[in-house]
């Protein structure tokens, strides 16, 4: 893969992004965040004819608001890094290890291994792969991989899309401490839907999906853009559960992707009563904070 560095004007988030795959590409397995500041004076090289000498304080004022800028986003680079190993803690696959230097330094950023039991490193990885793809910050090669039994190449869009949902099912379970069953398409048992459809609610244990194909519906409908279904039962295993349906959205256009209009609408394919409350969730890649 090719790995390209961000502009230093995006968000900081993606600027963490780089600085991880970085560290993994690093034969040593570890990078300083002095890699910034390389950047930063690369970037500013191209501005050094602009810049403006007040005689009255004797400063070069756009070299100080340049020095001022680099200290912010270095400062923010570092709390970045900070928040995500706080909110992952042991599965967080990097360790931010302070300078020893007496006079200060740069923090280093070192890859942790995986190995068996760090399965949550491993789908930080994932994520952040993706992220990476979708941003420009890396770009897939032809000769990155060679085709797996399905003729689809390990490092491609399809593949990651694969991952990402076993990744999002896993996850939703662990949050809901429920059920959760992946229904979108391809399915691993290539299931079609109707017949996916009829053995998620069988399991669910109320309401009585259709037999066959309503009217007016797809015949070759794929997973009416619904990706996981999960539900948690209260104590008496009655029909009445905390129900949760959910989409999982790798592409870049995942704000515009809500799953309350396609839950509604999968209502149809009931031959009765169905659910009338549930909980619609989104499971990304993406840094939330970038949303904002």
């Amino acid at each position: 893969m090719i790995l390209t560095s961000p502009d230093l004007n995006q968000r900081i988030s993606r600027l963490v992004d780089w600085m991880e795959i970085l560290a993994i590409q690093k034969p040593d397995r570890w990078v300083a965040t002095s890699e910034i500041d390389k950047l930063l004076r690369l970037q500013d090289s191209g501005r050094a004819g602009r810049r403006s000498y007040d005689a009255e304080v004797d400063e070069d004022l756009e070299q100080e608001i340049l020095a001022e800028r680099d200290r912010e986003i270095l400062r923010c680079t570092v709390a970045e890094f900070g928040r995500r190993a706080s909110m992952l803690g042991a599965l967080y696959p990097f360790d931010i290890q302070e300078s020893k230097a007496r006079l200060g330094g740069a923090p280093t950023i070192r890859s942790r291994t995986l190995g068996q039991g760090n399965e949550g490193r491993a789908a930080y990885l994932c994520c952040l792969l993706i992220s990476c793809l979708r941003h420009g910050i890396l770009t897939i090669e032809d000769g990155d991989a060679a085709n797996l039994s399905d003729n689809n190449l390990v490092h491609s869009e399809f593949r990651y899309g694969q991952v990402l949902q076993i990744c999002a099912t896993i996850a939703l379970g662990g949050y809901l401490g429920g059920a959760v069953y992946s229904f979108g398409y391809p399915r691993p048992d290539g299931s079609t839907f109707l017949k996916a459809h009829q053995s998620i609610w069988d399991k669910f244990g109320a309401y009585a999906p259709v037999e066959n194909v309503p009217v007016g519906a797809p015949d070759q409908e794929n997973d009416a853009g619904i990706d996981l279904i999960g539900w948690l039962d209260f104590g008496d295993q009655m029909g009445a559960k905390i129900l949760v349906i959910g989409q999982v959205a790798s592409g870049r256009n995942w704000s515009g992707k809500s799953v309350v209009d396609r839950a509604k609408s999968l209502k149809g394919w009931f031959g009765g009563a169905s659910y009338e409350w549930f909980t619609p969730a989104m499971i990304m890649p993406f840094n939330i904070t970038d949303a904002r």
